[in-house]
């Protein structure tokens, strides 16, 4: 099962369309779009009222915060909806190639990127590290530069966490960001950090980062994959577990 997110805030808005078919199949008529969202310690699922048609459905930037997460299912599945901990309650959009939405970020004073965005059930219940190198995915002739960071986490709390932006070469912190669980996170990149010795790390948590360039009200959105798949290496899951361990000896440092 996958969820939906987007973003508001910064002069930004989003907007999101979550095809209703599968890759090889027509869509079916008894799925709709919920949102999920924690309150009073629960998890809470409401039905979504958006513009639809046979093939999607679209959710503007009105029904869109940075905490608010979205799923597609039928009224049946809803009911085993456990509000203490998210957990897979259908297959619907695990599909390969992998079942995605249009994630729209607008600047307000216009100009515009998408993304095609998922994030996937199997990553919510786990704890861990982000580990990603900046340079290629950021322009630092632009005039602006931030990642979104997207973390959803199993249970319904928002607790504190920390990403830093690390040079690796000089094995110091040049910043350090204070994130949340179970948000959409905005970091500002200054220009100068832009570099290819200088990683984004987080401690603790997972999420999907998505970078972006603005220049004027221009922008690009990039994405990153995973360290394992630009290391070539029999032992790949070691060199990961090795470059990671260096990483948090420099925070704990």
């Amino acid at each position: 099962m996958n969820y939906f997110f987007g973003y508001s805030g910064n002069g930004f808005k989003a907007q999101l369309n979550v095809p209703k078919f599968q890759n090889r199949s027509t869509p079916r008529s008894d799925i709709g779009l919920w949102s999920i969202e924690i309150n009073g310690g629960l998890w809470k699922i409401n039905p979504e009222d958006v513009k639809q048609d046979s093939y999607f459905f679209y959710i503007n930037s009105d029904k869109i915060n940075n905490h608010k997460v979205f799923i597609l299912a039928t009224k049946k599945e809803i009911s085993n909806f456990n509000k203490k901990e998210l957990k897979s309650i259908n297959s619907y959009t695990s599909t390969l190639p992998a079942f995605r939405s249009n994630f729209k970020l607008i600047h307000t004073k216009g100009g515009f990127s998408s993304y095609q965005s998922e994030y996937p059930s199997n990553m919510v219940g786990k704890k861990g590290s982000i580990i990603s190198n900046i340079k290629s995915l950021l322009d630092p002739n632009a005039s602006k530069n931030f990642i979104l960071l997207r973390n959803i986490y199993i249970l319904p709390k928002k607790t504190l966490f920390y990403s830093y932006l690390i040079d690796y070469k000089s094995k110091k912190i040049l910043c350090k960001y204070k994130l949340q669980t179970n948000k959409t996170n905005f970091i500002p990149i200054d220009k100068k950090h832009i570099l290819p010795n200088v990683f984004l790390f987080t401690d603790g948590y997972l999420g999907i980062p998505i970078y972006v360039s603005q220049n004027n009200q221009h922008l690009s959105m990039e994405h990153t994959h995973p360290p394992h798949s630009y290391i070539l290496s029999n032992n790949v899951f070691k060199k990961v577990s090795e470059f990671k361990k260096e990483f948090y000896e420099i925070i704990h440092s």
